[in-house]
């Protein structure tokens, strides 16, 4: 079993959540020890709109409120904020049923408002996203988890969708 130091882990300054290198250290040691993973993708939708309507304070605030969700959400799963708008969860293999169900879990929190506290004043903020989860087999790599993501990523700006997507071995939709 590989033990990650706190040297290793890199963290977002914002939310506390590790950051994109960590999560790829992080993926490598799964792959490497040939265990299948869970891995969810959070992409949030008109960020920049939060903080143009409510002021930066909000929109940061707004981030911290969903890394703080994330982070506690599930026993087993470490949550990540890998660029300015992106999260992800890295969880260990289940049932897709089970997958299933927390993803649910995560867009039924998301469809709902957020408060945020900003300049002494409380913020009600809704915030759109999509979400894509599947899982990493152990013989794929690092190269394989990012095709997922960006032809995911590509499949909802093409077909203008905010959802769910699953993909299957085949990186099916």
């Amino acid at each position: 079993m590989v033990v990650q130091t706190l040297n290793e882990i890199t963290c977002d300054a914002l939310t506390g959540l590790r950051d994109w290198k960590t999560f790829f250290m992080d993926v490598e040691k799964k792959i490497a020890g040939g265990v299948r993973a869970h891995v969810i993708f959070i992409q949030l939708l008109q960020l920049k709109r939060v903080n143009r309507k409510y002021g930066v304070q909000v929109g940061d605030g707004l981030l911290e409120e969903m890394g703080e969700y994330l982070k506690n959400l599930e026993e087993g799963y470490i949550a990540y904020r890998t660029n300015n708008s992106r999260f992800m969860l890295l969880g260990p293999e289940c049932p897709k049923e089970k997958a299933d169900e927390l993803i649910g879990r995560i867009r039924q929190r998301f469809e709902d408002v957020w408060p945020v506290e900003a300049d002494g004043e409380q913020h009600e903020v809704l915030a759109k996203a999509y979400f894509i989860h599947f899982f990493l087999e152990p013989r794929e790599t690092e190269n394989d988890l990012l095709e997922k993501i960006n032809h995911a990523a590509s499949v909802f700006r093409l077909r203008e969708r905010k959802g769910i997507l699953f993909f299957n071995e085949e990186l099916n939709a």
